[in-house]
């Protein structure tokens, strides 16, 4: 099998930004965590603002003292026929005071403070976002740029068998190249406020010169893969047959995430807090270097792994089967990583991760299966399993602060167990399936956004569920499917932060976003035991309907629908009312033409058929970022024509 996909366009990552603007002001989140809603966010509290509220400050200082003119943000309303300006700046006790208080006596702050009040500046934060607009459209954005989005993907895959007597042996050789970039608007949002000043940056080799703060977010990967496995099956005669096999696989990547902002660099060129530090207080201070990227992890990964297994099915009766299955396997990851990372007190850190582990792990299951003779069915099928799975560890990001968690997360265990059975009847015009089972995961493997890091941690669950699935036949013309599926699932023992809520169960809100230094309270972890576990829906139903036709010089037409629902659930943890997801549903359609082999068809295919804007799932930023709700919305009515043929 061969297979190539290109992607150039403009779509991005993320389909929407929601936020309810935090009520606080000043000291708020910049959006409400507990809210979603479609007002732009308090850009007040974001590190990239608070770094552009020092230079503000700053520039409105030197400009009104005759000094170096910088770069600095204005009102639209202050340009007077392009030949004055008039100030209305803004500074941030709020922000200053913790930065500084550790270097300079408070009478000195305030003697800073009173000197800007002396020129006339009012003190009053402006809030540059504050005559931006976000779209109610969930489809609509209001973005400084349009997305890029490109990546390219090759498969290669080739299988070859050959039966010697009662033995088959198989080899199945697969390659796989990924690569990926993804341009995007940090924030999804115009601010109403520009730069006097342009401000020339450069990110990914690309020059640009911004006229307002703009936040980039830039993701970028090259992946390569290749497996190779060979297994021998055996097909005698008797009561007992077997399967073993060897597998091997190496994979590496790398890539890079940069949250990039133009004020940052605008920010850095002015000098930074030393320089605002050097000529407001007179204190002197080293200067800053100059730096664009707020946050820049560079990961470059790597894993090996290997594995031995086997399978034997042994009759016990002509009616009855036992299969017993093992694997080992061997896996052994890698991963060096650099975070290049700035704070509001000029602090550029590069954490480092250079990291190798090792994890084995023996798996297995025992499954046992009867063809029972029931007077209302034409063949039933009565099935038992258990099963011991496994996952691989990993690690996590390097954190901008020691500690903030942990830097590897552990291997993931499940247990399940499943019991059913198949049955066709009406002289199998009918098929109706049932399954119950339940899983049992010790160190489930579940991720939250950090301090703008995806990170990993274990928590145990359990689950249960059941499913029931109806086929039917009413003619050779059509078959109608249905599948009803039910699950329960709920977290076990586990605590954690909440890295949506920068107060942590504290009094103080935490501005900085850093959980590992709120201010004036210290963090409380949350018990999330009994919680609905993430993406576990209740309720699901999938519906479909085919109809296949004889045409013209023997090929065939056929039509198609399916219908799918799903109800309510939580996209964390947490299950805060921010956290659910409401119920949605989605149809699509298609007519296609084949030929009399198979070998070829065409398709006329519509997707989305209501053009519902159906939020599938979103997840919440941190503090870092301002809080940021990014939701994922159904793609719109989608109409195409597709052309495939077998080789």
């Amino acid at each position: 099998m061969l297979s190539y996909f290109d992607e150039d366009d403009r779509r991005a990552r993320v389909s929407k930004q929601l936020c309810t603007k935090d009520p606080a002001g000043a000291a708020g989140l910049g959006c409400d965590p507990g809210s979603k809603g479609f007002s732009n966010p308090d850009d007040q509290a974001t590190i990239q603002t608070a770094l552009m509220d020092l230079l503000t400050a700053e520039a409105a200082y030197a400009e009104a003292t005759g000094g170096p003119a910088r770069p600095f943000y204005s009102d639209h309303a202050g340009l007077d026929g392009g030949a004055k300006l008039t100030f209305d700046f803004f500074i941030r006790p709020n922000i200053l005071t913790p930065i500084l208080a550790t270097a300079l006596p408070r009478a000195t702050i305030e003697a800073g403070f009173d000197a800007f009040s002396a020129l006339g500046f009012s003190g009053v934060a402006i809030d540059s976002f504050e005559d931006s607009i976000n779209p109610t459209d969930l489809r609509q954005v209001h973005a400084d740029f349009d997305p890029e989005y490109d990546t390219d993907e090759g498969i290669i895959s080739i299988k070859v068998s050959h039966d010697m007597n009662d033995l088959t042996i198989e080899s199945m050789t697969s390659w796989q190249k990924v690569d990926y970039a993804a341009y995007t608007d940090y924030d999804w949002a115009v601010p109403s406020v520009n730069y006097i000043t342009p401000v020339p940056w450069e990110m990914d080799g690309r020059e640009r010169v911004a006229l307002f703060d703009s936040g980039v977010d830039l993701s970028a990967e090259e992946s390569n893969q290749w497996s190779q496995q060979f297994t021998l099956l055996s097909h005698s005669d008797g009561n007992f047959n077997w399967t073993a096999g060897v597998y091997y696989m190496e994979f590496e990547s790398e890539g890079t995430y940069s949250v990039f902002s133009s004020g940052l660099a605008a920010y850095a060129a002015a000098g930074g807090l030393s320089s605002i530090v050097e000529t407001v207080f007179g204190v002197p201070a080293a200067p800053l270097p100059k730096e664009q990227s707020l946050y820049n992890n560079y990961t470059e990964y790597q894993v090996t792994t290997w594995a031995l297994f086997g399978e034997t099915y042994y009759d016990l009766r002509d009616d009855t089967r036992l299969t017993l299955g093992l694997r080992y396997s061997d896996e052994v990851k890698e991963v060096n990583a650099i975070l290049y990372y700035v704070d509001l007190a000029d602090n550029f850190g590069d954490p480092l991760s250079d990291q190798e582990n090792d994890w084995q792990e023996v798996t297995g299951k025992i499954g046992i299966d009867h063809n029972a003779e029931l007077r209302f069915t034409d063949d039933t099928l009565l099935y038992a399993t258990a099963a011991r799975g496994y996952k691989g560890g990993g690690f996590n990001p390097p954190a901008t602060t020691p500690g903030l968690y942990p830097d590897t997360f552990d291997p993931e265990y499940i247990n399940s167990a499943e019991v059913g059975m198949k049955n066709r009847m009406a002289d199998n015009r009918v098929q109706l399936n049932f399954a119950a089972f339940y899983f049992d995961y010790e160190g489930l493997q579940v991720s939250q956004i950090i301090d703008q890091s995806g990170i990993n941690e274990n928590i145990d669950a359990e689950i249960f569920g059941a499913e029931i699935e109806i086929l039917v036949a009413p003619t050779v013309s059509w078959l109608v499917g249905l599948n009803l599926a039910w699950l329960e699932a709920e977290v076990g023992k586990f605590t954690t932060f909440d890295s949506s809520n920068p107060q942590q169960g504290g009094p103080v809100i935490n501005i900085f976003g850093n959980l590992s230094s709120p201010i004036g309270a210290d963090p409380v972890p949350l018990n999330l035991k009994r919680n609905e576990l993430v993406n576990s829906p209740d309720f699901s139903v999938n519906f479909f309907a085919d109809f296949t036709s004889r045409v013209e010089n023997g090929m065939y037409m056929g039509l198609h629908v399916d219908y799918y629902y799903q109800s309510d659930y939580f996209v964390r943890n947490f299950n805060t009312e921010a956290d659910r997801v409401a119920a949605w549903d989605v149809s699509n359609a298609f007519i296609s033409l084949n030929s009399v082999a198979g070998d070829w068809y065409i398709r006329a295919w519509v997707k989305n058929i209501q053009d519902d804007d159906n939020i599938t799932g979103h997840y919440t930023t941190d503090a870092v970022s301002a809080l940021f709700t990014n939701v994922f919305v159904l793609e719109p009515r989608t109409y195409g024509l597709t052309f495939a043929k077998n080789f």
